[in-house]
């Protein structure tokens, strides 16, 4: 379903489909995929709120979140 509807929309991200595709091949559990995109999404915040910090650039996103 995610690769027809990036196919369809014209914005398919290629390891995004491939994770897809890689757990239905495999017969895979929800936790296997859900696992790479969790860790993933976890790991760029983190590098970005370290970026943020480190360099001191002035944000122009809402800055009450942290």
């Amino acid at each position: 379903m995610a690769i027809s509807l990036g196919q369809i929309f014209r914005c398919l991200h290629q390891p995004a489909g491939a994770i897809a595709v890689l757990g239905v091949i495999s017969n895979a559990k929800m936790l296997y995929v859900i696992t790479p995109v969790l860790t993933g999404s976890i790991l760029l915040l983190i590098l970005a709120v370290i970026f943020n910090k480190i360099f001191k650039i002035n944000p122009s996103y809402p800055f009450h979140w942290f």
